[in-house]
């Protein structure tokens, strides 16, 4: 599933408007983005910050190595 999700970008001159992509993942989904891109997923965490992943939480993030 992926969403837009619009951001305002101010910077010293000017504002501007912008649209953020925002892809979501299930792991299953995300291992196959990832090994069809010549990664693997060597560690899955539930949170940036190393929490332990859940599959029905709401984030994720990996450590990935080439192949």
């Amino acid at each position: 599933m992926a969403s837009v999700a619009p951001g305002v970008h101010i910077e010293e001159e000017r504002t501007r408007l912008g649209y953020n992509w925002l892809q979501h993942f299930d792991l299953a989904s995300l291992t196959n983005e990832v090994e069809c891109n010549g990664f693997v997923i060597e560690e899955t965490y539930g949170d940036v910050a190393g929490g332990p992943y859940c599959s029905d939480g709401n984030e994720m993030a990996g450590a990935l190595r080439p192949m």
